[in-house]
């Protein structure tokens, strides 16, 4: 078990970059902020609890930290960086606390275990590829006040049926050259949108619900 004593405010970058070895994690009620790649690769922590101190979790903080089954984001985080939480498909549950600002692009890349996903109402941006492909998830809820979601956000998320996409929504990433925020979604049958975004971006199936054959076919 590692324990970082009280008083201890900023993880540095690669801190603890690629140390298997580590199978438990005490982080201290003083910190602030964790860098980019601290405990990346630390495949031997299976149970992480992020203080309330923590505002920040840098890019790649945890990434393919494939052995964490359990997370807990404490109220006051307020962002969460690039690939953070990728390749960590052991976590099972996955509550974003309301603190929560901005989720960073592939933020949870490949969590397969999430089934469950609220996003919470003072997110206004998800990155791009940010839940790309979280398979499992089968309940989404967006918040009113989300104004965009990144292209390839949501991209082959098989498990839902139903989206309601907020009335503060203005983008949903997709094009030609970039991959729909929707995009492979193959159980997705219903989706209820406000009129101007049904008339806007919704319009063109080549764009975010590009390969969404339930929805096409509803």
């Amino acid at each position: 078990t590692l324990h970082l004593a009280e008083g201890l405010e900023c993880i540095g970058s690669n801190a603890f970059h690629s140390c298997p070895g580590i199978v438990g994690l005490h982080l201290p009620a003083s910190l602030r902020s964790i860098g980019g790649g601290a405990f990346q690769g630390c495949t031997g922590i299976t149970s992480l609890r992020i203080p309330a101190s923590v505002k920040s979790i840098g890019e790649y903080a945890f990434y393919c930290c494939c052995g964490i089954t359990t997370l807990h984001l404490a109220e006051g985080l307020e962002s969460i960086g690039e690939y953070a939480f990728g390749h960590c498909p052991g976590i099972v549950g996955l509550h974003l606390p309301a603190s929560l600002r901005s989720i960073g692009a592939e933020a949870f890349h490949s969590c397969t275990g999430i089934t469950s996903l609220r996003i919470p109402v003072r997110v206004q941006s998800i990155g791009a590829s940010a839940f790309y492909p979280c398979s499992g998830i089968v309940d989404l809820d967006l918040p009113e006040g989300l104004q965009s979601v990144g292209d390839g956000a949501f991209f082959n998320c098989t498990g839902f049926e139903t989206l309601v996409l907020p009335a503060s929504l203005t983008s949903i990433g997709g094009s030609e050259e970039e991959d729909g925020s929707f995009q492979s979604c193959a159980r997705l049958a219903r989706v209820l949108a406000p009129n101007a975004l049904v008339k806007g971006t919704m319009a063109d199936p080549d764009k975010a619900f590009r390969g969404c054959p339930a929805l096409a076919s509803g």
